[in-house]
């Protein structure tokens, strides 16, 4: 059977999309409709996280159709090496949370598609050895004349720029235990992007990172990876007694040492007579001032 008899459904996580994926890639036809059973801001208490940054496939699409080789096996390896572009806006897309399954699917199919036409004899493990093949899928994944291209592209831009927000824009406090907490409440669910940003800026150091929004915590404790949970399941790792990790933090600012000394730094660098108050606010919406000790 070449087509799907009706709307796909999936898990709501990334491998669950990529599966999609997958399964369209061995069918050679993409679905009419990509839906999926939750939205994770909507219905976080079923979301299949189990402690990791991305939870099992299960519903419609089982994980073994990826497992099984052949055109859709590792899909998304296959995808990331013929065009980094392809790869990053499937996943910002994803992550975007806004309801473009469909067209983020299509994307991808028309970038594989253009990969194959370039060497249509060659198996799909053999695309990415081409310089011909990566250049097709590069020109697809960044054709704007196609709607679906342009749909994707521009969903993910808006999740990829708040990323790229929220690395400087994040302010941490120490809280009673020494672990350094931050709090936000984005657009999109862009928490499973920045583990290893803070990873790496923290080093050894704990920290967590609280999405109010979606009441997630992406947390990274001594010696562990950083893992997305609930809020009240990381509360429990935490071993906090306080409602939110946040609250050991001081929010209220000038009680917390660290926070007046961030801002009596901020005034002191400040150079009034080059004050942009519009240039401000592009760069540092003001969304985000409630988490800025020096707005506050």
């Amino acid at each position: 059977m070449n087509e799907f008899s009706g709307p796909v459904f999936y898990d709501g996580t990334l491998e669950g999309l990529f599966s999609v994926l997958g399964r369209a890639w061995k069918r050679g036809r993409s679905p009419a409709a990509v839906l999926p059973r939750y939205r994770r801001n909507n219905v976080i208490e079923d979301s299949p996280m189990e402690g990791s940054l991305f939870g099992p496939v299960t519903d419609e699409v089982p994980v073994e159709e990826m497992e099984a080789g052949g055109e859709s096996g590792n899909i998304g390896d296959t995808l990331f090496e013929l065009s980094c572009t392809a790869h990053e806006a499937f996943v910002c897309g994803w992550m975007s949370e806004s309801p473009i399954e469909t067209e983020i699917i299509r994307y991808a199919f028309g970038v594989l598609s253009a990969a194959r036409a370039a060497l249509p004899a060659a198996a799909p493990y053999h695309w990415t050895e081409s310089e011909q093949a990566r250049e097709k899928a590069e020109r697809a994944s960044r054709n704007h004349l196609d709607p679906n291209v342009r749909t994707v592209l521009e969903t993910a831009f808006k999740a990829g720029r708040e990323i790229d927000r929220l690395k400087g824009l994040l302010r941490f406090t120490p809280g009673d235990k020494g672990v350094y907490t931050a709090c936000c409440s984005p657009d999109h669910f862009v928490l499973p992007a920045l583990a290893d940003h803070f990873c790496r800026r923290f080093a050894g150091s704990p920290w967590a990172l609280i999405d109010e929004k979606r009441r997630l915590i992406l947390l990274r404790l001594v010696g562990e990876e950083a893992c997305l949970l609930p809020l009240d399941e990381g509360q429990a790792r935490l071993h906090s007694p306080e409602p939110s990790p946040y609250a050991a933090a001081g929010r209220a600012g000038e009680s917390d040492p660290w926070e007046h000394l961030w801002k009596h730094y901020f005034k002191t660098i400040n150079n009034p007579a080059r004050e942009n108050p519009g240039l401000q606010r592009r760069f540092m919406p003001r969304r985000y001032w409630k988490y800025l000790p020096e707005k506050q």
